[in-house]
Formats: structure tokens, sequence, C-alpha cells
């Protein structure tokens, strides 16, 4: 991790794109500036965190929903088939 001290003014570059620049201390808290291009995103890290949190609890219902899917369509084919079945001999009775 690269530490930096900055008084407020003071920036750094980021990739030749970024600036984050110190714009305010107020005791514990600093206001921090951030210029960047439009296709970069930015996030708080802990709404970041939930968001990769979000995403992982949606792949996972996802995989449970498929797997329920997969087997309502087994059953459908398994019932289409033995109606078909059923369907055939009547007509060999006929």
């Amino acid at each position: 991790m690269l530490v930096l001290s900055r008084q407020p003014g003071e920036s750094v570059i980021i990739d030749g794109g970024i600036t984050v620049q110190v714009l305010r201390v107020d005791g514990d808290t600093i206001k921090l500036g951030i210029e960047a291009p439009e296709k970069v995103t930015i996030y708080r890290k802990e709404l970041y965190e939930e968001i990769q949190a979000e995403n992982q609890s949606a792949g996972r219902t996802g995989d449970e929903e498929l797997t329920r899917l997969s087997q309502s369509f087994r059953r459908a084919q398994g019932v289409a088939e033995q109606e078909s079945e059923e369907q055939s001999a009547v007509e060999n009775q006929i």
C-alpha cells in the first residue's frame, strides 16, 4: 500500500487520468474530491463490498432456481412421454 501525506488543496494523480484532491480536513473527517473519466466507476468501499455480496448471493440463488427449473422440465417431459404412450396404446386398441 502506498501511503502519502497531503494537505488541503493538494492532489495525487492515479494512472494519468484520475485526480484525488484533499478538499478539507475536519477533525477525523477528510473530504476528498475525485476527478475521473465517466467510464470509471467509483464506490465507497462499504458500498462496493455490499454490491459484491449481493451479486454473489444472486448467483447462488440462480443456480438453485436453474436446478428446480431443470427438474420441472424433466418431470413435464416424463408426463408428456407417458401421455404419448397411453395415447399410442389407445390408438392400437382401436
